[in-house]
């Protein structure tokens, strides 16, 4: 995980020129995992854009979405909805459709919003809650 980690931050950092992070937590709402920027984030990306989204476990990314301008997704995004904007053309290989999350399995959430990035962890429990992890 750590390695997926390491690259993928640095492809978020590849994006673009990040001045800045944010935390991301996950809720379920309305039955949908959803992925929010956490009240306690020391910044936040305010009605920045989110041109990428990636979710991932210690297998690999199990969701990626990639967007370039004119971009139309802010916070929250919820898992598996598409990103609104226009494919990024440089990272159209790497787009996957989300697969199934889990219960019992650590996921980690990684999004790239005007120039900042964000980060997070969370997991599905047995009987259908979300936790977002620290």
């Amino acid at each position: 995980m750590l390695v997926l980690r390491i690259l993928a931050l640095a492809g978020l950092m590849l994006l673009g020129s990040c001045s800045y992070t944010f935390d991301i937590e996950t809720r379920l709402i309305d039955g949908q995992v959803t992925f929010v920027v956490a009240p306690d984030s020391r910044s936040k990306p305010g009605r920045s854009c989110v041109r990428t989204i990636m979710v991932g476990d210690d297998d690999g990314f199990v969701w990626q979405d990639h967007v370039t301008d004119p971009c139309g997704t802010r916070f929250p995004v919820v898992y598996g909805q598409p990103l609104r904007g226009a494919p990024d053309p440089d990272l159209a290989d790497l787009k996957m459709a989300p697969r199934q999350l889990r219960p019992g399995i650590t996921y980690q959430v990684m999004a790239n919003a005007g120039i900042g990035y964000g980060e997070g962890r969370f997991r599905l429990t047995q009987d259908g809650r979300v936790e977002s992890l620290p």
